[in-house]
């Protein structure tokens, strides 16, 4: 079945409502649990692992995969950049926990040890402003590292709803992503899909609201590929209709005419707005209601 594609507000409310069920932290403590599994099984330990975190609950989120991975045994730094503290109790926890460890805390990523993985941890969906001084610094750094590049939720800098960067202004730029509780609709929109790469949803053992939107998936189309009865016509497949083709411009309504029938339309009806077409040679089954009134 199709998977549900949540807005800003719907992802706030799902993570409020879960936090009064489950209690303070647990989302973010399975959040850094399957961005280390997911991590793990594109590049197994030993390994060395840059982590860089903001100042929000995309932050803690990297902490905590940072304690993960560490317990998976990669060799892990964590940059907390330009020293900015964490906002929110559970990510202030999240690095407690992992100054508890002793390790060190970088404040500039370009300090730290070379990495066979970087972990872009800085903005998550709530960024409503372009990235600036440190923290488009950071995103630099983050892009120009050879390693394996894992975003966090979504890149840092890319508008979660629209799949452009917020202000214009080019952010983390990822190899794969994990986006929590659900898909967002700017992972695969405009610049989304280069900006994160291979993208994996972890709904985080919750229960997902369906939506007004949503990701397709190959298995929504069974009914299509189905067998069909030896004793039926094209009358018993439905209609579809085109509507298209501005002078000299009719390419993008055939190839949609086409497609209709390749799905299995079972009358096409193509009507174009500024040319005379009466047949289509590659595909005569193909019906001009100005010629072929129905």
């Amino acid at each position: 079945m199709s998977v549900s594609l949540l807005q800003i507000p719907q992802l706030r409310e799902l993570e409020e409502k879960y936090a009064r069920i489950l209690g303070p932290g647990v989302l973010m403590e399975r959040a850094g649990k399957a961005a280390a599994e997911f991590i793990s099984d594109l590049y197994p330990a030993p390994a060395r692992v840059t982590v860089v975190c903001g100042p929000g609950n995309n932050g803690g989120d990297g902490y905590r995969t940072a304690i993960e991975l560490l317990n998976k045994e990669y060799d892990v730094n964590v940059v907390q950049v330009a020293g900015k503290a964490p906002k929110s109790e559970e990510a202030k926890a999240a690095l407690a926990e992992w100054e508890k460890l002793g390790r060190t805390v970088y404040t500039d990523p370009y300090d730290t040890p070379k990495a066979d993985i970087v972990v872009d941890a800085i903005f998550g969906i709530g960024l409503e402003r372009p990235l600036k001084d440190e923290f488009l610094d950071a995103a630099m750094w983050f892009n120009e590292r050879r390693a394996l590049h894992v975003s966090l939720d979504i890149p840092s800098g890319l508008n979660s709803e629209t799949g452009t960067w917020v202000g214009d202004r080019a952010g983390c730029k990822a190899d794969a992503t994990i986006s929590f509780l659900s898909g967002k609709v700017g992972l695969f929109t405009g610049l989304g899909p280069d900006a994160c790469g291979r993208v994996k949803m972890d709904n985080l053992g919750i229960s997902i609201p369906l939506t007004k939107i949503s990701l397709l998936e190959v298995k929504d189309f069974k009914h299509v590929c189905a067998p069909r009865l030896k004793n039926t016509s094209k009358a018993d497949y439905g209609r579809l209709g085109i509507i298209g083709g501005g002078k000299g411009t009719v390419g993008a309504a055939l190839i949609a005419a086409r497609s209709g029938l390749y799905m299995g339309a079972g009358r096409v009806y193509v009507e174009l707005l500024e040319e005379d077409m009466k047949l289509d040679p590659f595909c005569p089954e193909l019906m001009f209601p100005r010629q072929n009134q129905y």
